[in-house]
């Protein structure tokens, strides 16, 4: 513990700390300036939706900026991202005027102490994140060559959609926005890519936890109106629930089951606890079957720090759910005659059309999600106020035309990317029951608390002698928190059953047939239903007084308690520990060998553009593809599995991994060249990687294909000549 303030410094320290600084000043900076915009969109929340403005300043000129780029009018530069934040600043000044001159000019801005809470909390997540990655920061691993390359690839395009590092040629056939996203900060800041990883990776987790507290406190805010301090501990329950729980594998598994079976309780064989085995359960305990799934949470994600799209969907999918509880709010809480006064769509619903844009384009799973979510949204926000079939089509017209306008402008993404599901087909097997109670135990207890709790209080409205009808009384009298909740309750137990019922088909086999199913849906299952079980813990306890308030205040601090005890258990299995030998930083390539990192560094500095280098190819997860993933220059053949899935077949990774041995094993350099003429290569790499790859190759064929312009320990870089080589005596070295 006494290495830690120490280690602190460090982080701070140097040129770490100035990319720090500047990465967090570009944040709050953003965020400043869109406040007085989120606040049009979001004025009904609590904190005027101050935490969401780092997100809408962010999003909105970066989603500028791709269009701009995408349809060819500005490209992908420094000078346009600032052009747009610049718009957004005019933007954000005109509707301060606006306020200021409806509501004042202290209604422009939320309180100092919503503004202080959130910088504080966020800074603190953002340097206790980057902290945690200083000890592993390696971009190696799972698929984070892959997150890597692409974020590269999007740094090198002027106009998008960014080339394929990994197929030459060809533009990105995935949902990359969220590796755009990335770059759009690495460009504005100025920090290098792998540093910007990093920064990234505890950017996510930051507004994760932020965004969540946010949720969860303006959830609670009216109904603990006299007891704030309730509403901040439901804030950051949802924080801590959402950005650090687990499910209930790591207790029972990590924790409960070891004390039985060292007192004799239990005869069970138990392996020393291994945190991924929370995101791998169903399928694989107690023996693996032939239905093998993926589970994963937030936490893992952030662990792990795959920069996946389902995890740079986080802040995306927050503000999103944010915008659909201000519009709720915002239509209850109107003086006067509600459904007369209100828009036909509320300033917030608005918002919602670019966020499911960007929800396409960055994890398309997460578009049905958010947009059911939205539509339920939208008509609760109007069958509250006035419960009539009038008000179920105006909600369901909203719905469509927001759903519409998202489509519109994702329209231009859309048309480089080709789908490669295979449809939707009934599964082929289904989970144990005691499974999904160790995986959504904690989440069902406080699902059905909530459900006791709004049935009694139903009944009790029912009762009541004024009671106009049913539906209706159910729907104007129950608080607009506790529907609002409910719904984003029944979304969550939806995602949970449908993994048990249907299966989006991939290129996967049986044994994996619903696994991504799984994953994609229960993924945002677990966050939606952290929040729920955030707001539970608080507004169940909160409605009694006395002794019942406290055991049942005592009884969900125990329940909640119990997924917070995995995230310790995973940092401990991922990272070193925290002492001032292990930590590293944040540069994330510096695993890479020296001659490697030098050539990475030799071909960034002197090549522009995307001319094609050829390296050896490989399979997926290993380093092959290293050059490629470390610069953004593409070449012919990255990861093989990966390129089959993107493109769905696997013809053309084939093709391209023969061609790629072809010229490496080349007897002449005839043959070699006329591949070489065809892909449009300009160099070529020559290092241990390929030599391992290809031991047949002769290196005085390859090197006979160009001039070395590199060299440095086993790794050379050729420039790819026309005619016979120059004499590499002159090639330079590191």
């Amino acid at each position: 513990m006494s290495d830690y303030p120490a280690l602190l410094k460090l982080l701070f320290a140097g040129e770490y700390g100035v990319w720090f600084l500047k990465w967090w000043g570009a944040i709050v900076l953003l965020g400043l300036i869109a406040a007085p915009l989120t606040r049009v969109f979001m004025g009904s929340l609590s904190d005027h939706g101050y935490p969401f403005a780092r997100v809408t300043g962010w999003l909105l000129p970066a989603l500028g900026v791709f269009l701009a780029s995408i349809l060819r009018v500005l490209p992908f530069a420094r000078q346009t991202i600032l052009l747009s934040v610049a718009a957004l600043a005019i933007l954000s000044l005109a509707a301060a005027f606006a306020t200021a001159r409806r509501e004042g000019l202290r209604s422009c801005f939320p309180s100092l102490s919503a503004i202080l809470t959130t910088e504080y909390l966020f800074l603190i997540c953002l340097a206790g994140w980057a902290f945690v990655r200083s000890f592993r920061p390696d971009i190696e691993g799972l698929e984070k060559f892959m997150d890597f390359g692409f974020v590269n690839a999007a740094l090198r395009a002027e106009w998008m959609p960014p080339v394929d590092m990994w197929l030459a040629g060809e533009p990105i056939n995935y949902y990359y926005f969220g590796h755009y996203l990335t770059a759009f900060m690495i460009r504005l800041t100025g920090v290098p890519p792998e540093v910007g990883y990093n920064l990234m990776i505890a950017t996510l987790f930051a507004l994760a936890f932020t965004l969540a507290f946010s949720l969860g406190a303006n959830l609670a805010a009216r109904f603990l109106s006299d007891r704030p301090r309730l509403a901040t501990i439901a804030g950051l329950l949802a924080g801590c629930l959402l950005a650090l729980g687990g499910n209930l594998h790591g207790f029972i598994f990590g924790d409960l089951l070891p004390v039985l079976k060292e007192r004799g309780y239990v005869s069970l064989e138990l392996k020393p606890y291994h945190y991924p085995d929370a995101t791998r359960f169903i399928g694989y305990y107690p023996k693996e079957t032939d239905d093998r799934t993926i589970h994963e949470f937030p936490s893992y994600s952030f662990v792990v720090s795959d920069l996946h799209g389902h995890v740079l969907d986080i802040p995306v999918v927050l503000t999103a759910i944010a915008c659909c509880l201000a519009a709720v709010l915002a239509r209850r809480r109107r003086p006067g005659d509600s459904s007369a006064r209100a828009p036909a769509i509320e300033p917030a619903e608005w918002l919602l059309a670019p966020l499911l844009s960007v929800i396409w384009m960055t994890n398309s799973w997460d578009f049905p999600i958010v947009a059911g979510v939205a539509t339920g949204s939208m008509l609760l926000a109007r069958l509250a106020v006035r419960p009539t079939a009038r008000s179920a089509i105006d909600g369901l017209a909203a719905a469509m035309i927001v759903v519409l306008c998202s489509v519109l402008l994702s329209v231009p993404f859309t048309l480089h990317f080709v789908n490669i599901t295979q449809g939707i087909h009934a599964v082929m097997s289904r989970s144990p029951l005691w499974q999904l109670a160790v995986l959504w135990g904690y989440q069902g207890f406080f699902v059905v608390s909530l459900l006791i709790f709004l049935a009694v209080r139903s009944v009790a409205i029912l009762r009541e002698r004024d009671t106009p009808g049913r539906i209706p009384a159910l729907l104007t009298r129950h608080e607009p928190e506790d529907l609002f909740i409910l719904g984003l309750a029944a979304a969550g137990a939806l995602l949970v059953l449908l993994p048990e019922l249907i299966y989006v088909k991939d290129i996967y086999g049986t044994t994996y047939h619903r696994s991504n199913t799984m994953f994609k849906l229960t993924y945002h299952a677990f966050m939606l239903l952290a929040i729920v079980s955030a707001y539970t813990a608080v507004r169940v306890p909160a409605h009694f007084h006395g002794w019942k308030g406290l055991a049942a205040g005592l009884v969900v601090a125990c329940v909640a308690i119990l997924p917070m005890t995995y995230p310790w258990k995973a940092m401990n299995g991922f990272y070193a520990r925290p002492t001032p030998a292990n930590y590293k930083r944040l540069d994330g390539l510096a695993f890479l060998p020296a001659d490697e990192r030098d050539a990475i560094r030799r071909l960034n500095d002197t090549v522009r553009g995307n001319p094609v280098v050829l390296e050896s190819d490989g399979d997926s997860y290993t380093l092959f593809g290293r050059i490629s993933m470390a610069t953004g220059l593409p070449t012919l053949l990255g990861w093989f599995a990966h390129e089959w899935l993107w493109r769905g077949s696997p013809d053309i990774p084939q093709k391209r991994s023969a061609d790629v041995r072809s010229v490496y094993e080349a007897t002449t350099p005839d043959a070699a060249r006329r591949i070489l003429d065809a892909y449009g290569v300009t160099h070529i790499v020559l290092g241990e990687r390929e030599r391992s790859r290809f031991p047949r190759m002769k290196a005085s064929v390859v090197r006979s294909l160009g001039e070395t312009i590199f060299r440095s320990g086993n790794t050379e870089i050729l420039r790819v000549t026309s005619g016979p080589a120059p004499d590499p005596k002159g090639a330079q070295t590191q």
